[in-house]
This record gives C-alpha cells, sequence and structure tokens, in this order.
C-alpha cells in the first residue's frame, strides 16, 4: 500500500493526482497547453495541501514514460527527479500509452489501441488485450487504409489524441473512437502494481522514452 504522486506532462494539458493504495484521491489540471514548466509544481502543491499532505508523507513519484511531447516529458521528468532526490523518494515510470488504454478498460473490448498523436497521419501507437498486455512493441506508424485490416473483424477501442485520425479511413462496425487523452489519475492502478513489484527507476540515470529524435527546426538566421 502506499501514497504516490501521479505526473502526466505527455500531452497538452498538464495534470497531477496523489494515489492511495492504487486510487486517485486527488486531481489537478492545468488549463491551456504547453504550460507544464510553469504549472507543474503548483498544481503538485495544491493537491497536497487539499488532502493536508507533504512531500515527506509519499513512498514514490511515478511519471509519465512516453511517448509523446518531448519537452513535456523533459519537465515531468526532470521535476520527478528533483522530488526524488530531494525527498528521497522512489521514481516509477508507466508507459504513456498504457495509461491511455487503462482509462478504457470499462468499455470491455477485445482490443485496446491508444494512439499518440505524432502530426500529420503519424501517430505513436501499441496494441493491448483486454487484459492490458501489450502484445507488441510500442512503435510509431503512418495511418493509410490497410493500417489495421487484421483487428477488421475484432472488437476494438481506438483512443487518445492521435485516434481521430482513423476517422479518415473505413471503419468496422465492431471499433470505437474515443480521443480522451493520457491523464494522472489514470497511472494510479499501475503506478501501484509497479510500487509493489519494486519495479522503481535509477533516479541518476532515468530518461523518457522519446521513440524518435525531437522535431527541431534550425534557425536559418546568419551568425554573425
Amino acid at each position: 500500500m502506499a501514497l504516490i504522486l501521479c505526473l502526466e506532462t505527455s500531452a497538452k494539458a498538464c495534470t497531477v493526482a496523489i494515489a492511495k493504495d492504487g486510487v486517485s484521491i486527488v486531481q489537478r489540471s492545468a488549463g491551456g497547453e504547453w504550460k507544464h514548466s510553469k504549472m507543474v509544481t503548483l498544481l503538485i502543491q495544491e493537491a497536497l495541501e487539499e488532502v493536508q499532505l507533504s512531500l515527506k508523507d509519499l513512498d514514490a513519484v511515478a511519471v509519465s514514460q512516453g511517448p509523446g511531447s518531448y519537452t513535456g516529458l523533459r519537465v515531468g521528468a526532470s521535476c520527478a527527479k528533483g522530488l526524488c532526490y530531494g525527498s528521497h523518494l522512489k521514481l516509477i515510470a508507466v508507459p504513456t500509452l498504457t495509461i491511455i488504454a487503462q482509462a478504457q478498460l470499462y468499455i470491455g473490448k477485445e482490443y485496446i489501441v491508444p494512439m499518440i498523436d505524432a502530426r500529420r497521419m503519424e501517430v505513436y501507437y501499441n496494441i493491448y488485450d483486454s487484459s492490458l498486455q501489450p502484445i507488441q512493441e510500442t512503435n510509431n506508424l503512418i495511418l493509410d487504409t490497410g493500417s489495421f485490416e487484421m483487428l477488421m473483424a475484432k472488437q476494438v477501442v481506438f483512443c487518445g489524441d492521435g485516434a481521430f485520425k482513423m476517422k479518415e479511413f473505413p471503419q468496422s462496425e465492431s471499433w470505437q473512437i474515443v480521443e480522451e487523452v493520457a491523464l494522472a489519475q489514470y497511472m494510479a492502478p499501475l503506478a501501484e502494481v509497479r510500487f509493489q513489484e519494486q519495479d522503481f527507476e535509477d533516479v541518476a540515470y532515468y530518461v523518457p522514452f522519446y521513440l524518435k529524435p525531437p522535431n527541431i527546426t534550425k534557425s536559418k538566421k546568419p551568425l554573425f
């Protein structure tokens, strides 16, 4: 049984939750897009104050591992590592696609396919069975009409902020599209399992799972 601070910074919104024994007891979310570096510590403070806890009461910090926004993942990792160093807490990393899939277990589909928007028609994705076990490695994919032909006869929910792209292609009647993104409260049961299994990260060497290098545009201005 553990008290775990959960940080989800991979998406446009920055969300924070405190989980007790695998259940989220308080959540906080920043309005607007890409305010993670400014808002994450404030959200943590607000969440702790609401349930009258301090950092010394926690057992671990769980962070969304990626893939997702390069900058967002770095903010989350830096914050989590700083808290763990300063308060001697365990560090837990939870794959972002698993967080998205966790929220759709209640639907009862045979397969869950979480997708993260990677610009244009590309997504980061994985395929999970009904017990939340991945059946492949996390990968990137440029969607086309044949991308999920093998699932056409299966009960499937496509979810995440990249799932809307599936609407461009023919749909099976057994498919469902839910555009819900990763939120910190969905991390609660996943982080608890990892805590009980003592599946911790090395605070000194932990880096997020980016999957692809950042898309950086080089300046064309002359140096001199």
